[in-house]
């Protein structure tokens, strides 16, 4: 596993965190979760040591944020108390906001996962539906899915054929690919075809029925999104451009009946109040964006 927080390689910092595993086993009580999710994103950790690593992170963090600010503290004429209740402050901060990413990241990788499964699960039924509707039969179909281009769709077809080389029947192989897998579109799909095999039905229908089903979910996706762009656009508009014109042109005429100067610094602040609502935006608009190839 590779976390971008993390000050160091994910193995060299769990064995510098388990000095912390006692701690961690307390902290783990509060994120009953997190095992479920590590075995989700197929990661053989246990939810003690990935606890620990995240303490560990949190710590070096913690102590970075709280070094910095007593350096620039001597080099600032405020009060030593201010400068240690700010030093405080930051590296609590620091501390939370590093612990928390850390231990809801395998949930940011399983909606990572869910996004392409969502993407590629149509694509992948159209290639099954060609090979089947052409004679292939479900097995040798789904062969090909696992050594095609399909992101996460090719790796669960890959582990089933390879449960079913190594003895397993194949429709039992299906069976557990939907069972341990989250994503409900996956695991509606592969009931479907475990369900079509034991009956004896015919595979290419049942397979037609599921592409037209998930292509209906994203076209509902692509819906829900527009209407989403249209809420988004009207708070930006009041955002950016409505509510900082208002608060400067009220500003300027508070300050000529009083008789005042506005300091530069709160066109910077508004400038930099501009720059961080445009960023956050931007942000909220790629994470709703359905992930649909055109």
């Amino acid at each position: 596993m590779r976390i971008p927080i993390v000050p160091m390689g994910f193995e060299r910092a769990k064995k510098s965190a388990m000095f912390l595993n006692y701690w961690a086993r307390h902290y783990i009580k509060s994120f009953p979760k997190v095992q479920v999710k590590l075995s989700q994103i197929d990661e053989e950790v246990s939810p003690v040591d990935f606890v620990s690593v995240a303490i560990f992170s949190a710590g070096f963090y913690c102590f970075i944020s709280l070094f910095m600010v007593l350096i620039m503290g001597r080099f600032s004429t405020a009060p030593f108390t201010t400068i240690l209740t700010v030093a405080a402050v930051s590296a609590t901060v620091a501390y939370l906001f590093v612990f928390i990413y850390v231990v809801n990241y395998p949930g940011l990788l399983i909606e990572r996962k869910l996004r392409s499964f969502n993407r590629d699960l149509p694509y992948a039924l159209r290639h099954l539906l060609v090979q089947v509707s052409s004679g292939v039969s479900l097995y040798d179909s789904i062969a090909s899915i696992a050594d095609g281009d399909y992101g996460e769709i090719s790796k669960e077809f890959s582990k089933i054929i390879t449960e079913t080389q190594g003895g397993m029947e194949f429709i039992t192989a299906l069976e557990d690919s939907a069972l341990k897998n989250p994503y409900p579109n996956y695991r509606n799909a592969i009931w479907q075809l475990s369900n079509a095999s034991k009956a004896g039905a015919d595979i290419s229908t049942v397979i037609k029925d599921i592409v037209v089903s998930s292509t209906e979910e994203q076209k509902i996706e692509i819906k829900a999104y527009g209407s989403n762009l249209n809420f988004l656009s009207l708070m930006y508009m009041v955002m950016t451009i409505a509510m900082p014109t208002i608060g400067v042109v009220f500003l300027m005429i508070v300050s000529t009946f009083l008789g005042m100067a506005i300091p530069p610094t709160i066109f910077l602040m508004v400038l930099g109040f501009l720059v961080v609502v445009q960023y956050i935006f931007v942000g909220i608009i790629q994470a709703k964006r359905p992930v649909v190839i055109i």
